[in-house]
């Protein structure tokens, strides 16, 4: 997260101070870089396994034919 935090000031202060394009293009890969290590830190927030989805799934497609 140290590194990341790191790389996300110093694509900020490139993108700020950039005068050519090259600049923006390194503080553009310097900001994404930030991102992609601070998303690995996050844990996936994922939700229970509910048993009966398919069943709602079908629940709709049912209805939704029956009132064609």
């Amino acid at each position: 997260m140290l590194i990341a935090g790191i790389f996300f000031i110093i694509g900020t202060i490139l993108n700020a101070a950039a005068i050519n394009f090259l600049m923006l293009v390194l503080g553009r890969l310097m900001l994404g870089c930030s991102v992609g290590f601070a998303n690995q830190v996050n844990p996936e927030a994922s939700t229970p396994i509910y048993s009966l989805r398919g069943l709602d799934n079908f629940k709709f497609f049912s209805l939704s034919f029956y009132w064609y």
